[in-house]
Protein backbone atom coordinates (compact mmCIF):
# COMPACT_ATOMS: atom_id res chain seq x y z
CA UNK A 1 0.00 0.00 0.00
CA UNK A 2 1.56 3.29 -1.38
CA UNK A 3 1.94 6.27 1.40
CA UNK A 4 1.36 9.39 -0.53
CA UNK A 5 2.43 13.03 0.45
CA UNK A 6 0.73 15.76 2.16
CA UNK A 7 0.65 17.84 -1.12
CA UNK A 8 -1.23 14.82 -2.62
CA UNK A 9 -4.28 15.05 -0.20
CA UNK A 10 -7.00 17.26 -2.21
CA UNK A 11 -6.39 15.14 -5.25
CA UNK A 12 -6.87 11.95 -3.09
CA UNK A 13 -10.36 13.08 -1.18
CA UNK A 14 -11.69 13.71 -4.62
CA UNK A 15 -11.09 10.15 -5.21
CA UNK A 16 -13.53 8.56 -2.25
CA UNK A 17 -16.24 9.57 -3.20
CA UNK A 18 -16.12 6.90 -6.26
CA UNK A 19 -14.99 4.46 -3.90
CA UNK A 20 -18.02 5.10 -1.55
CA UNK A 21 -20.45 4.71 -4.17
CA UNK A 22 -18.71 1.20 -5.91
CA UNK A 23 -18.89 -0.51 -2.08
CA UNK A 24 -22.34 0.39 -1.62
CA UNK A 25 -22.75 -1.25 -4.52
CA UNK A 26 -20.50 -4.55 -3.67
CA UNK A 27 -22.08 -4.64 -0.46
CA UNK A 28 -25.47 -5.45 -1.36
CA UNK A 29 -25.25 -9.05 -1.42
CA UNK A 30 -27.04 -11.65 0.55
CA UNK A 31 -25.27 -14.32 2.83
CA UNK A 32 -26.66 -17.75 3.48
CA UNK A 33 -28.54 -18.28 6.23
CA UNK A 34 -25.90 -21.34 8.20
CA UNK A 35 -23.35 -19.26 7.41
CA UNK A 36 -20.31 -18.37 10.15
CA UNK A 37 -20.28 -15.30 11.75
CA UNK A 38 -16.75 -14.40 11.04
CA UNK A 39 -18.27 -14.49 7.27
CA UNK A 40 -21.06 -12.61 8.06
CA UNK A 41 -20.19 -10.14 10.54
CA UNK A 42 -17.11 -8.30 8.67
CA UNK A 43 -19.46 -7.64 5.76
CA UNK A 44 -21.73 -5.81 8.70
CA UNK A 45 -18.93 -3.97 9.56
CA UNK A 46 -17.82 -3.30 6.02
CA UNK A 47 -21.34 -1.72 6.17
CA UNK A 48 -20.91 0.44 9.15
CA UNK A 49 -17.44 1.75 8.72
CA UNK A 50 -19.15 3.00 4.90
CA UNK A 51 -21.75 4.86 6.51
CA UNK A 52 -19.58 6.54 8.91
CA UNK A 53 -17.12 7.33 5.99
CA UNK A 54 -20.40 9.04 3.86
CA UNK A 55 -20.83 10.97 7.55
CA UNK A 56 -17.40 12.03 6.78
CA UNK A 57 -17.86 13.30 3.48
CA UNK A 58 -20.62 14.76 4.49
CA UNK A 59 -18.92 17.32 7.23
CA UNK A 60 -16.19 17.67 4.51
CA UNK A 61 -18.63 18.99 1.96
CA UNK A 62 -20.29 21.45 4.29
CA UNK A 63 -17.24 23.11 5.80
CA UNK A 64 -16.95 21.12 9.28
CA UNK A 65 -13.67 19.52 9.35
CA UNK A 66 -13.26 20.06 12.36
CA UNK A 67 -15.64 17.62 13.78
CA UNK A 68 -14.97 14.79 11.41
CA UNK A 69 -12.44 13.18 14.64
CA UNK A 70 -15.60 12.34 16.28
CA UNK A 71 -16.61 9.92 13.89
CA UNK A 72 -13.27 8.89 13.05
CA UNK A 73 -12.56 7.14 16.39
CA UNK A 74 -15.80 5.41 15.93
CA UNK A 75 -15.05 4.48 12.40
CA UNK A 76 -11.80 3.24 13.31
CA UNK A 77 -12.98 0.87 16.58
CA UNK A 78 -15.69 -0.51 14.13
CA UNK A 79 -12.97 -1.15 11.26
CA UNK A 80 -10.54 -2.92 13.68
CA UNK A 81 -13.48 -5.13 15.22
CA UNK A 82 -14.79 -6.30 11.83
CA UNK A 83 -11.55 -6.66 10.13
CA UNK A 84 -10.55 -9.14 13.23
CA UNK A 85 -13.32 -10.82 12.81
CA UNK A 86 -12.31 -11.17 9.26
CA UNK A 87 -8.99 -12.52 10.45
CA UNK A 88 -9.14 -13.93 13.82
CA UNK A 89 -12.05 -16.42 12.72
CA UNK A 90 -14.08 -17.36 15.77
CA UNK A 91 -11.60 -16.37 18.77
CA UNK A 92 -12.14 -12.73 17.00
CA UNK A 93 -16.03 -13.49 17.44
CA UNK A 94 -15.55 -14.91 21.20
CA UNK A 95 -13.51 -11.89 22.33
CA UNK A 96 -15.59 -9.85 20.86
CA UNK A 97 -18.91 -11.44 21.59
CA UNK A 98 -17.69 -11.38 25.20
CA UNK A 99 -17.01 -7.91 25.04
CA UNK A 100 -20.30 -6.67 24.34
CA UNK A 101 -22.24 -9.11 26.67
CA UNK A 102 -20.20 -7.08 29.19
CA UNK A 103 -21.23 -3.72 28.10
CA UNK A 104 -24.48 -4.76 27.18
CA UNK A 105 -24.84 -6.53 30.91
CA UNK A 106 -24.69 -3.40 32.51
CA UNK A 107 -26.34 -1.44 30.61
CA UNK A 108 -29.44 -4.11 31.11
CA UNK A 109 -28.75 -4.21 34.86
CA UNK A 110 -28.69 -0.64 35.25
CA UNK A 111 -32.46 -0.55 33.29
CA UNK A 112 -33.09 -3.52 35.24
CA UNK A 113 -34.70 -5.73 32.08
CA UNK A 114 -34.03 -8.93 30.78
CA UNK A 115 -32.05 -9.70 27.80
CA UNK A 116 -34.24 -9.05 24.93
CA UNK A 117 -35.34 -12.23 22.99
CA UNK A 118 -33.65 -10.93 19.45
CA UNK A 119 -30.50 -11.02 21.07
CA UNK A 120 -28.25 -13.07 18.47
CA UNK A 121 -27.42 -16.79 20.21
CA UNK A 122 -23.75 -15.82 19.95
CA UNK A 123 -23.89 -12.84 21.90
CA UNK A 124 -26.15 -14.20 24.42
CA UNK A 125 -23.81 -17.43 25.44
CA UNK A 126 -21.00 -15.37 25.81
CA UNK A 127 -18.80 -14.83 28.72
CA UNK A 128 -18.97 -10.66 29.86
CA UNK A 129 -15.09 -9.84 29.59
CA UNK A 130 -13.50 -6.29 28.56
CA UNK A 131 -11.79 -5.91 25.30
CA UNK A 132 -9.98 -2.76 25.16
CA UNK A 133 -9.09 -1.22 21.78
CA UNK A 134 -5.39 -1.62 23.06
CA UNK A 135 -5.77 -5.09 23.26
CA UNK A 136 -8.00 -5.78 20.11
CA UNK A 137 -5.61 -3.57 17.73
CA UNK A 138 -2.79 -6.24 19.06
CA UNK A 139 -4.75 -8.82 18.45
CA UNK A 140 -5.78 -7.69 14.89
CA UNK A 141 -2.22 -7.25 14.07
CA UNK A 142 -1.02 -10.63 15.20
CA UNK A 143 -4.74 -12.06 13.00
CA UNK A 144 -3.33 -10.38 10.06
CA UNK A 145 -1.41 -12.74 7.44
CA UNK A 146 2.34 -11.66 7.37
CA UNK A 147 1.96 -10.09 3.56
CA UNK A 148 -1.10 -8.19 4.35
CA UNK A 149 -0.80 -5.17 3.02
CA UNK A 150 -1.97 -3.90 6.42
CA UNK A 151 -0.20 -5.33 8.81
CA UNK A 152 1.94 -2.98 10.56
CA UNK A 153 -0.65 -0.28 9.93
CA UNK A 154 -3.32 -0.63 12.78
CA UNK A 155 -1.01 -0.08 15.68
CA UNK A 156 0.35 2.88 13.69
CA UNK A 157 -3.01 4.63 13.46
CA UNK A 158 -4.29 4.09 16.76
CA UNK A 159 -1.25 5.54 18.65
CA UNK A 160 -2.32 8.73 16.02
CA UNK A 161 -5.67 8.61 16.49
CA UNK A 162 -5.83 7.74 20.73
CA UNK A 163 -3.14 8.98 21.58
CA UNK A 164 -3.17 12.56 19.95
CA UNK A 165 -6.04 13.57 17.66
CA UNK A 166 -8.43 12.34 20.08
CA UNK A 167 -7.24 14.54 23.11
CA UNK A 168 -8.70 17.14 20.96
CA UNK A 169 -11.17 16.16 18.61
CA UNK A 170 -12.47 12.90 20.16
CA UNK A 171 -13.21 13.92 23.61
CA UNK A 172 -15.73 16.77 24.25
CA UNK A 173 -12.96 18.13 27.37
CA UNK A 174 -10.48 20.61 27.70
CA UNK A 175 -8.39 20.06 25.05
CA UNK A 176 -11.45 19.72 21.98
CA UNK A 177 -12.82 23.41 23.06
CA UNK A 178 -9.24 25.39 23.37
CA UNK A 179 -9.13 25.58 19.97
CA UNK A 180 -11.87 27.79 19.85
CA UNK A 181 -9.92 30.48 21.08
CA UNK A 182 -7.37 33.50 19.39
CA UNK A 183 -5.18 36.07 20.96
CA UNK A 184 -5.82 39.19 19.53
CA UNK A 185 -4.55 43.09 20.85
CA UNK A 186 -7.54 42.92 22.84
CA UNK A 187 -7.55 40.04 24.53
CA UNK A 188 -8.83 36.15 23.61
CA UNK A 189 -11.30 36.43 20.88
CA UNK A 190 -13.97 33.46 20.64
CA UNK A 191 -14.49 31.62 17.64
CA UNK A 192 -17.97 29.47 17.11
CA UNK A 193 -16.71 28.62 13.70
CA UNK A 194 -14.05 25.38 12.45
CA UNK A 195 -11.32 25.09 10.98
CA UNK A 196 -9.10 22.68 8.24
CA UNK A 197 -6.19 20.72 9.15
CA UNK A 198 -4.70 18.34 7.29
CA UNK A 199 -5.08 15.84 10.21
CA UNK A 200 -8.65 16.48 9.99
CA UNK A 201 -8.77 15.49 6.15
CA UNK A 202 -6.38 12.47 6.58
CA UNK A 203 -9.32 10.98 8.79
CA UNK A 204 -11.53 10.60 5.52
CA UNK A 205 -8.53 9.45 3.70
CA UNK A 206 -7.66 6.65 6.57
CA UNK A 207 -11.60 5.70 6.48
CA UNK A 208 -11.50 5.44 2.67
CA UNK A 209 -8.70 3.14 2.33
CA UNK A 210 -9.57 0.87 5.66
CA UNK A 211 -12.91 0.78 4.84
CA UNK A 212 -12.06 -0.45 1.23
CA UNK A 213 -9.63 -3.00 2.27
CA UNK A 214 -12.38 -4.19 4.81
CA UNK A 215 -14.39 -4.88 2.21
CA UNK A 216 -12.47 -6.38 -0.10
CA UNK A 217 -11.49 -9.17 2.49
CA UNK A 218 -14.71 -9.62 3.86
CA UNK A 219 -16.34 -9.98 0.32
CA UNK A 220 -13.55 -12.19 -0.64
CA UNK A 221 -14.06 -14.50 2.60
CA UNK A 222 -17.72 -15.19 0.88
CA UNK A 223 -16.11 -15.81 -2.37
CA UNK A 224 -16.87 -12.77 -4.20
CA UNK A 225 -14.26 -11.27 -7.19
CA UNK A 226 -12.67 -7.59 -6.05
CA UNK A 227 -10.67 -6.53 -8.68
CA UNK A 228 -12.92 -3.62 -9.46
CA UNK A 229 -12.54 -2.10 -6.02
CA UNK A 230 -8.31 -3.14 -6.16
CA UNK A 231 -7.70 -0.17 -8.45
CA UNK A 232 -9.85 1.97 -6.68
CA UNK A 233 -8.18 1.61 -2.86
CA UNK A 234 -5.02 1.58 -4.57
CA UNK A 235 -5.18 5.24 -6.29
CA UNK A 236 -6.11 6.45 -2.54
CA UNK A 237 -3.61 4.72 -0.99
CA UNK A 238 -2.82 5.89 2.95
CA UNK A 239 -1.81 8.70 4.88
CA UNK A 240 2.09 9.05 5.10
CA UNK A 241 2.00 9.97 8.64
CA UNK A 242 3.74 9.61 11.54
CA UNK A 243 5.62 11.89 9.19
CA UNK A 244 3.09 14.44 9.11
Amino acid sequence: MKRLAPDEQRDVLDRVPALADALEQRLQVAVPFGRPHHELWPLLGSARCLRLLRGMLVLNRAGNTDVIGVIARAHYETWAAAMYICHGAQTAVDDLAADFRYYFDTILSYLQIEHPQHTPQVLRDATPKILSTSALVTRLEAALPEDHLLKSYPKVAYEHLFRGESLFSSHGRVGSFMKHQEGTDNGIAIRATGEETADQLDRVWEAATLTGCLAMDALMKIGQGTKDLVELVDAIGLPAYPER
